[in-house]
C-alpha cells in the first residue's frame, strides 16, 4: 500500500512539474510574439496605422491572407538602405496602393491599384505568372495600403510623409 502511495505522489508531482514547465515555455513565446509598435502616417488630418515588416520573414508574408484592410490601417516595410524594391500580390486577396519612400520619406514612386494575383483566385484558372513591380528609384520604405487611397489621402510623387513611431 505504501509503494501506491508513494508512487501516486511521485506522478502527481512530475504532472505539476510538467504543467509548470509548458506553462513557463508558453508565457516566454507570448511575450516574444508580442506585436512591434506601429508607425504612424498622419497625413490631411488623418492617422494611418503601419504595421512595420522589418525581418525578412515579416517582408516576405507582408499582407498576404487578408481579406479587408480598414482605410485606416497599413503595413511599412523598412529596408537597411535606398535600393529598387519590388513586390509581387502572390496570396494577396485585395488589390493595394504601394507608395515607395526615400530615407527621408519623400514619395518616389507610387504603384496604384496593384492587383492580386490571377493564379490566387480560385475562380480563376490561368499559367500566368504572378505579375511584380519594381520602384522606379531606389527607396527605403514602402507603404501598402487599401487601393485608392493614395489617391484619397492626395499622396502624390515627390511629398514628404510625416511617419512617427
Amino acid at each position: 500500500m505504501k509503494t501506491s502511495k508513494s508512487t501516486l505522489i511521485l506522478i502527481t508531482i512530475l504532472i505539476l512539474l510538467i504543467i509548470t514547465i509548458s506553462l513557463f515555455f508558453q508565457l516566454t513565446i507570448n511575450q516574444k510574439q508580442q506585436p512591434v509598435d506601429n508607425y504612424q502616417l498622419t497625413i490631411n488630418n488623418q492617422t494611418i496605422h503601419l504595421t512595420p515588416a522589418i525581418t525578412n520573414e515579416q517582408k516576405s508574408k507582408g499582407l498576404m491572407n487578408i481579406t479587408n484592410l480598414p482605410s485606416n490601417q497599413g503595413m511599412i516595410f523598412i529596408y537597411n538602405q535606398e535600393q529598387t524594391l519590388s513586390f509581387w500580390m502572390k496570396n494577396t486577396l485585395i488589390p493595394l496602393d504601394i507608395i515607395f519612400l526615400n530615407q527621408n520619406y519623400k514619395v518616389v514612386d507610387i504603384k496604384h491599384n496593384f492587383q492580386p494575383c490571377p493564379n490566387d483566385n480560385p475562380t480563376y484558372h490561368s499559367d500566368y505568372p504572378c505579375p511584380s513591380y519594381q520602384s522606379k528609384q531606389p527607396a527605403k520604405y514602402a507603404i501598402e495600403l487599401n487601393a485608392g487611397q493614395a489617391n484619397n489621402l492626395n499622396i502624390q510623387i515627390g511629398k514628404i510623409l510625416s511617419i512617427n513611431k
